[in-house]
């Protein structure tokens, strides 16, 4: 699309840079917006974040919220508006890939060559593995007797190690790992640390088969889709923090994509080959 007023031209591969969005909104139908690190970093919402969705609302854009989450997107609304005060009107629908795993393990959401578990094993923090109520899993504590490993959410502090004593056994019993993430980082609000790539990795590097129906897989995304009413690829508009979950998963489905530099932003502008349409200081105006 053309480049805008305000913005740096830079050489040709690399994004057009900007602080804020208000030149990018007529470009676009659609904007689909990552939760952590670019509407807020776990206590308190960005300051811009509030105007730019009246604007948005003003020039009658939809929006939709997509989020890496080990929560129901039921839980990841109310978090929105008790927390944060981002009331349900603000936004069409928060798709959470926490459903996905909620409903593939409940049988109502098929994955081909992926059998619907009857007993899994679950990594869960913070009371996390509420996330299978109502599915009819048995959740067992013995690695060996599961159908599945089940990774909604470690310590921050957690690496592979952490998790050996049980993954060398569901390797050999030839369990799929199933998680709603394999972020490389996770936005928190001490700061920005490592995510769940580095012990799923673990799992993958002693041959386990590892599925993440999290961004950047289809599954997420074509979830997001199936809700928009923007029909058009190419007038929706992905707004997120990681290059590998936001950029490359919206750019397989033929979506514009913008890289904020907050949450983790910072760091994935400044490394990989993927590189974003457009590189934005944060959600503003």
């Amino acid at each position: 699309m053309d480049d805008y007023a305000g913005a740096t031209h830079p050489p040709d591969g690399s994004p057009i840079t900007s602080a804020g969005f208000a030149d990018l909104i007529d470009g676009y139908d659609a904007f689909v917006l990552d939760q952590w690190g670019v509407l807020h970093e776990g206590n308190r919402l960005f300051d811009g974040v509030l105007p730019f969705l009246a604007e948005l609302a003003r020039r009658d854009k939809e929006v939709m919220i997509l989020t890496n989450s080990s929560k129901s997107s039921v839980r990841n609304v109310r978090r929105l508006e008790t927390r944060f005060g981002l009331d349900r009107s603000r936004y069409r629908a928060l798709i959470s890939s926490a459903d996905l795993v909620h409903d593939w393990v409940a049988g109502t959401y098929p994955i081909e060559g992926l059998p619907a578990p009857g007993a899994v094993f679950v990594c869960a923090d913070e009371g996390d593995e509420q996330l299978l109520d109502g599915t009819g899993a048995v959740v067992v504590e013995d690695v060996t007797h599961a159908d599945a490993v089940l990774m909604l959410s470690v310590p921050v502090t957690d690496t592979a190690d952490d998790h050996r004593h049980w993954m060398a056994a569901a390797v050999r019993t030839g369990l799929p790992l199933v998680c709603p993430s394999n972020d490389l980082h996770t936005v928190r609000p001490g700061g920005v640390f490592s995510g769940m790539a580095g012990v799923i990795g673990g799992y993958a590097a002693l041959g386990g088969a590892c599925h993440n129906l999290g961004k950047p897989s289809s599954h997420v995304f074509a979830a997001c889709a199936r809700q928009m009413e923007s029909a058009d690829p190419e007038r929706v508009l992905m707004v997120g923090d990681q290059i590998a979950s936001d950029v490359v998963g919206a750019r397989a489905q033929g979506w514009g994509t913008a890289l904020v530099r907050t949450g983790a932003g910072e760091l994935a502008s400044a490394a990989g080959a993927v590189r974003p349409d457009h590189l934005i200081d944060e959600l503003r105006l």
